[in-house]
């Protein structure tokens, strides 16, 4: 047999050119750093060693729920967006004559439409949905019995 010393070459480098980016915050610059462990033992020993087994990784992933008379139809990104996602945009959408009676512990099993969305600093989403909040704050606001009011968070 010849055992060159590329015969691994592949196990430990990435062959596709966006997982091979030097920029900090990138899926490459993550993937450098998972191999770069993966490379410090480099004997043959270390190479067939089994994986510690992982504990339950929590998946981040963008999720839209809908609704229906049949149950909820989910659509998830499968992805982990939050390893770098900047902003979290979470938004609930629910008839108020079926939740009327229904404890509120409970009303979110009822939502029409429950949004879990992770988005960059410069996503139209995330600009989409600021100008949604703006708008509405805007009609909050014209009311004549609206009440302003502030409560401080800091900790003494």
């Amino acid at each position: 047999m010849d055992f060159s010393e590329n015969t691994f070459k592949n196990y430990y480098y990435p062959e596709n050119k966006d997982e091979s980016s030097d920029e900090e915050g990138t899926a490459g610059f993550k993937v450098k750093q998972i191999l770069a462990k993966k490379r410090s033992g480099n004997d043959i020993d270390s190479f067939f060693e089994r994986p510690k087994k992982q504990s339950k990784i929590l998946k981040r992933s963008s999720i839209v729920s809908k609704s229906s008379e049949d149950g909820v139809a989910n659509l998830s990104s499968g992805q982990d967006d939050g390893a770098y996602a900047s902003h979290f945009i979470k938004i609930e959408i629910y008839d108020a004559q079926k939740i009327k009676k229904i404890p509120p512990m409970e009303q979110w099993k009822h939502a029409d439409i429950r949004l879990k969305y992770f988005a960059l600093e410069d996503d139209a989403e995330l600009q989409s949905t600021r100008n949604i909040i703006y708008n509405i704050t805007k009609q909050l606001a014209s009311k004549d019995s609206c009440v302003k009011y502030f409560i401080d968070n800091k900790k003494p």
